[in-house]
């Protein structure tokens, strides 16, 4: 499954996407808004989940989450808005502009790990048959139904 990562501070950027990849994700990653608009609407092996900072030139994260969700032709991306903006109204502003989730800065690997699974499973809801949706991805146990303890 590719993710893409856009961040422009590239120490970021490289530490995002160290993470992924150490989870055995195939990872793209660019530096602004634009790239990151252009990787998510190409043709062919494109994106299927986004991980995009909030404050990035050219297009900042908002304005890529606003550009995808406005063009219905194309396939479903679960989109992740990364920011240090961490009020209440941020989180609700990043969310109405089209974001599935929303993660703080600094991340917790944990709470990242978490967070890509549920776009795993979105992802899977919305292009597998549902016989096909309770697998193993690369992250672990991700298509398996909760079991309470």
């Amino acid at each position: 499954m590719k993710i893409l990562v856009a961040d422009d501070d590239a120490v970021s950027r490289k530490m995002l996407a160290r993470t992924l990849q150490s989870w055995n994700y195939d990872v793209e990653a660019v530096a602004d808004g634009d790239e990151a608009f252009r990787a998510l609407t190409r043709e062919g092996d494109r994106p299927v989940i986004a991980v995009l900072d909030w404050m990035m030139p050219v297009m900042d994260g908002l304005d890529v989450c606003k550009a995808i969700r406005a063009d219905f032709r194309l396939p479903f991306t679960y989109l992740i808005l990364l920011s240090s903006r961490d009020s209440k109204d941020d989180i609700i502003a990043g969310l109405e502009s089209g974001a599935d989730d929303y993660l703080s800065k600094p991340f917790h690997s944990g709470e990242l790990r978490c967070r890509i699974r549920a776009g795993e499973r979105m992802f899977m809801l919305q292009t597998e048959p549902p016989a096909q949706q309770f697998g193993t991805g690369p992250a672990g146990d991700v298509g398996r139904p909760y079991q309470p303890v």
